[in-house]
């Protein structure tokens, strides 16, 4: 086994093993129930490994192409025409509908 990836939720260590499966990685996730501790437990992440050290390249790849799609929703692009701030997964301005 192999980790892949250290994911911030649950919910995402879900998806991106999901996204994995999808490609036919065999893929799981670590650390499920270790995020609801309380106490003096050191905080743990839920983690992705994968079984097989030949599909490391391409889940590497996957991984890196969930994070950069995740950076393209969080990042905004400006209007050039209004200089409104839209999302940037927008091709057109939610104001002026011109294109970004």
């Amino acid at each position: 086994m192999h980790r892949i990836y250290t994911a911030g939720s649950l919910p995402e260590a879900h998806i991106v093993c999901h996204i994995l499966h999808e490609a036919h990685i065999d893929a799981q996730v670590f650390h499920e129930n270790a995020g609801g501790a309380l106490g003096e437990l050191p905080v743990t992440y839920p983690e992705i490994w994968i079984r097989h050290e030949r599909d490391r390249e391409r889940a590497a790849q996957l991984v890196a192409d969930y994070e950069k799609a995740g950076r393209q929703l969080q990042a905004t692009n400006r209007c050039g025409t209004c200089g409104e701030s839209n999302p940037g997964t927008f091709e057109l301005c939610w104001n002026c509908q011109g294109s970004l």
